[in-house]
């Protein structure tokens, strides 16, 4: 029995969107206390105008924040804690995930990212993915 690549059994939708989210915007900051990931969406202009109404005008930062919200839900469905947050400068809104301890998912997204993956920047995909049918 060919037990070489059995990613293509674990690697299910939801698990290809997380990593998808995490190459696409992800950074991974590594201490001795523990392990997060910070995934950000950028805004560039902050306030919108209406096409229609140029006096109307929208507060994109609580849109970009709310249209998170459905993102939240399908990684937790996962089983990780993970946290909304709108950057202090107002210039976008973050996902968080904090790992207090090195347990059995930071191994496996430490495997799934090759080890050695710090941001979306230095990625490179791993070739179990490529086999993975």
């Amino acid at each position: 029995m060919d037990i070489t690549n059995k990613l293509s059994s674990f690697l299910s939708e939801g698990v290809a969107y997380f990593l998808g989210l995490i190459v696409g915007r992800g950074t991974i900051i590594k201490s001795t206390e523990l392990n997060k990931l910070v995934i950000d969406f950028p805004f560039k202009n902050l306030e919108a105008t209406s096409p229609i109404d140029v006096n109307k005008k929208f507060d994109t930062q609580i849109y970009l924040s709310n249209s998170l919200d459905k993102i939240v839900e399908r990684i937790k469905r996962l089983g990780l804690d993970v946290s909304k947050f709108n950057d202090e400068d107002n210039r976008g809104a973050s996902l968080r995930v904090v790992w207090q301890k090195t347990d059995l998912t930071w191994q496996l997204l430490s495997y799934l990212l090759n080890g050695n993956f710090s941001d979306y920047h230095s990625f490179r995909i791993p070739k179990a993915i490529f086999q993975a049918v």
